[in-house]
């Protein structure tokens, strides 16, 4: 039995430092991403989808590899819908339309959507001097098919995402596991320096692999000598002592609505944030994210409203997980991809045999303290009730389960996103 397996390798850096006195709507050297009308309705369908994506681990579960359900999880809703972007281009009918339903957007659409994702592998490592933005990708395929790939379908993927089709001798092999592994350590800076725990299926054909990897620095750090001890309660009724870190009237945009509070932290020259959601108490922060109506969270983050001064407590934290992406997408509604009845034909020039996606997974990290943060993740291939306003209130104390997000702000794009349910 012939098996697809999409790998999509992502990581990101980020730490801090920036003059307390500079305004974020205000960034000096900054460059945003300028899309064309098809392109912005994709680039809300990417942000609508990471919102259903954050709801459907509420509702299932981020199962972790292990078969463990973690407190915390993060994931990066830009790495999987580039993943089944790359994927689609392969497939026909059903197949197809299950993915761009899922993805929102319809089939008409797939060229918008190639179109931004190849604008931003391109234009967002250049959106910030002070922020080192890089993506790499790769098509591996098993040498006995290399002739058998369409040209079609390796063009697409090495002009609109820039990846170079790389036949590997026993894909589904530990050497095979090895060359991944190795190009995963390499383009993550080795914070994924084993994407493969065990070496792919004996029937593999291929995989796609992505990497993203981002360094930058906040646009305001916080005092370590401020940082001191401090209760955290978690979902399930207990407190801990966190490292709370805290930051007086800090510029930084704010906003409230029915049931949450958020705020959004630039850095470097405000090209990127990370957004803090925090739900009323008792309420899950994934499905408070995912309610959000994603018109207006992208809204809030492009033109920069409501900046006001905080008095901020946030704890340092660390997430660290990997999640099997198979029961999300299928519950989401992609069925056919992962049976033998998908049709793969924009793929292969040749029949395969019983060809299907037998593994999604994405791995990730992120840790976030006072000097910055370092995350990585890879990947194997309703609304508000009313319009969120300014917030009523000066303190922005997270002591109790949040979700976060990193946004590229002149798109609203989602890079990451995630939920602390306990610390």
């Amino acid at each position: 039995m012939k098996k697809l397996i999409p790998i999509l390798v992502l990581s990101l850096l980020w730490a801090s430092c920036k003059d307390p006195d500079a305004d974020p709507k205000l960034p000096v050297g900054r460059d945003d991403i300028a899309l064309s009308r098809a392109e912005e309705e994709i680039a809300l369908a990417t942000n609508a989808f990471s919102a259903r994506l954050m709801g459907q681990l509420a509702d299932i579960g981020a199962s972790d590899l292990d078969g463990s359900m973690p407190d915390n999880f993060v994931v990066s809703p830009l790495s999987l819908s580039m993943a089944l972007s790359m994927t689609a281009n392969g497939t026909e009918g059903n197949t197809r339309s299950e993915i761009l339903d899922v993805l929102g957007f319809e089939d008409a659409d797939i060229a918008a959507a190639n179109s931004l994702n190849s604008k931003l592998t391109a234009q967002l490592p250049k959106l910030d001097p002070k922020t080192k933005v890089s993506f790499a990708n790769a098509l591996w395929v098993d040498a006995n098919m290399d002739c058998s790939l369409r040209p079609e379908f390796s063009e697409v993927l090495s002009k609109v995402y820039d990846a170079p089709t790389a036949p590997v001798n026993g894909l589904g092999t530990v050497e095979g596991m090895d060359i991944i592994n190795s190009w995963s350590a390499h383009h993550t800076n080795n914070l994924i320096p084993r994407l493969l725990h065990n070496p792919l299926s004996p029937n593999s054909l291929m995989a796609l692999t992505n990497a993203l990897y981002f360094k930058g620095t906040w646009a305001i750090k916080f005092d370590k000598s401020r940082t001191s001890r401090a209760d955290f309660y978690n979902s399930d009724g207990t407190s801990s002592r966190v490292d709370m870190m805290r930051k007086d009237a800090l510029s930084a945009q704010a906003f409230e609505d029915e049931g949450y509070k958020a705020a959004a932290f630039g850095y470097g020259n405000g090209a990127y944030s990370l957004i803090v959601v925090m739900p009323d108490w008792g309420v899950n922060p994934a499905k408070a994210f995912a309610a959000i109506d994603p018109a207006d969270l992208h809204s809030l983050v492009i033109d920069g409203s409501f900046t006001t001064r905080l008095d901020v407590k946030l704890p340092r934290f660390t997430v660290e997980n990997g999640t099997d992406m198979i029961p999300v997408l299928k519950a989401m509604g992609i069925r056919e991809a992962f049976t033998t009845a998908g049709d793969f034909s924009a793929m292969w020039a040749s029949d395969p045999g019983e060809f299907f996606i037998s593994t999604v997974l994405q791995r990730a990290k992120i840790v976030v303290d006072e000097e910055g943060s370092e995350a990585a993740a890879t990947t194997i291939a309703n609304g508000s009730l009313t319009s969120p306003g300014p917030v009523q209130s000066s303190d922005f104390i997270v002591d109790r389960p949040f979700a976060f997000a990193i946004v590229e702000r002149s798109t609203g794009v989602i890079l990451f996103a995630g939920v602390v349910n306990k610390l």
